[in-house]
């Protein structure tokens, strides 16, 4: 594009050492199932994974946002979206579960302050919970 380039490409990985000396904490084992490629090639995707790509514009988001935040406790909107998503997909699992889990991909970005603008590469993690299906409904 003929033009210079705005800054120094910056390819550090140590900046994002998540842990040293490593930790492992054995609720990860509740978390993760560990499989083999085999185990993924059958896995029986109707009933057991749901993967969506949404988009909501913002008018919604902010109504979402106003029902989530009472007694004063203000939600964010990354909550109140999160709590109706998980709402919806209790309304339509069957019966007979218990539980319900989900998993949010969270944008580390802005969060470490180790990272300046011109670091090359993703800064992701994800975040797990899991609530009774009472709970929920």
């Amino acid at each position: 594009r003929n033009q210079p380039v705005s800054c120094v490409p910056d390819h550090r990985r140590n900046l994002l050492r998540a842990r040293s000396p490593p930790h492992y904490h054995p609720l990860l084992d509740k978390t993760f199932v560990k499989c083999s490629e085999e185990d993924i090639k059958n896995i029986p995707t109707p009933k057991t994974l749901i993967k969506r790509l949404y988009h909501i514009d913002a008018s919604s988001i902010n109504a979402l946002q106003a029902l989530a935040s009472v007694n004063g406790e203000r939600r964010t909107k990354i909550e109140a979206f999160s709590a109706y998503v998980w709402k919806k997909m209790v309304d339509s699992i069957e019966s007979g579960y218990k539980t319900c889990k989900m998993g949010w991909l969270v944008d580390g970005r802005g969060r470490l302050e180790t990272v300046t603008s011109s670091y090359i590469g993703n800064v992701l993690s994800v975040a797990v919970g899991e609530a009774t299906v009472e709970n929920l409904d």
